[in-house]
């Protein structure tokens, strides 16, 4: 798989909130769209992604996803990330 990864900061704000993550090695493809205005906004979506893909690569590491559990998996990293 090839990937590549682009995010743009848009007309309004100064600076860009979102953030994309790309492992193609482990299929993992991650964006946090920023909370545009909020307060840390790019701290959120840093935080969301760094959060995300530590778990998915332990549970692909750990060889949980192999399981085909990767519905379940993706939930935990998601409620663990908010």
């Amino acid at each position: 798989m090839k990937v590549a990864a682009l995010t743009d900061r848009g007309r309004v704000r100064p600076n860009n909130e979102d953030l994309v993550y790309a492992d193609a090695e482990k299929g993992i493809l991650i964006v946090a769209d920023g909370m545009g205005g909020h307060a840390a906004g790019e701290v959120a979506s840093r935080i969301a992604v760094e959060t995300i893909a530590r778990l998915l690569t332990g549970f692909i590491l750990s060889g949980e996803m192999a399981s085909g559990s990767g519905g379940p998996l993706l939930r935990r990293a998601l409620l663990e990330a908010n």
